[in-house]
């Protein structure tokens, strides 16, 4: 990616447990919160590559549901996920955190 000349992006999908480490699921919030403190690192070290013009990002989907899942309430389609992130990589925003229709952001 650093090779090519045009601009590029990584995105991380992170969660929300990676950020307030709830009971229950130890090894998951662990390995989530790990993906945050990299995707931190990885974008302070691209940011200082010269002639940088890849960034990295922190995608934050909340509520999702994905594969064969019931819908529950509060819970967003992945499509409206796509649709924030993009929205939010237009903004340059590095962490994309959907507010979900359960948790505020």
């Amino acid at each position: 990616m650093a090779k090519q000349s045009g601009p590029a992006i990584i995105v991380n999908a992170g969660s929300k447990q990676g950020l307030t480490n709830p009971p229950g699921n130890a090894a998951y919030n662990m390995t989530k919160a790990a993906l945050k403190s990299y995707t931190e690192s990885l974008q302070h070290e691209l940011r200082e590559t010269p002639g940088h013009h890849v960034s990295a990002h922190l995608l934050i989907p909340g509520f999702t549901t994905t594969g064969k899942r019931d819908h529950k309430p509060g819970a967003w389609w992945p499509a409206q996920v796509v649709d924030f992130m993009i929205a939010g990589l237009g903004r340059g925003d590095f962490y994309i955190l959907c507010p979900d229709n359960d948790v505020s952001r």
